[in-house]
């Protein structure tokens, strides 16, 4: 579903207007309503954050050892 609603978003329209064409084409949100605008910009925000935090786990940090010395 993600990949419709960013290519309606990517060729030009808003997010009233993808919410609009996505009701026409009978399609509803997970949990069976109708889109509304701020569902839509939820959808994207939420895929961008996702794709964020996946990018975070899979980085590597150098490591830093402490000079505290344990007995």
């Amino acid at each position: 579903m993600f990949d419709l609603v960013k290519s309606l978003k990517d060729s030009g329209l808003g997010y009233r207007k993808v919410a609009q064409e996505l009701n026409n084409r009978g399609l509803t949100t997970h949990t069976g309503q109708e889109w509304s605008s701020a569902y839509v910009y939820a959808v994207i925000l939420r895929h961008e954050q996702r794709i964020e935090r996946q990018n975070h786990r899979e980085k590597t940090y150098p490591l830093i050892y402490s000079k505290m010395w344990i007995e």
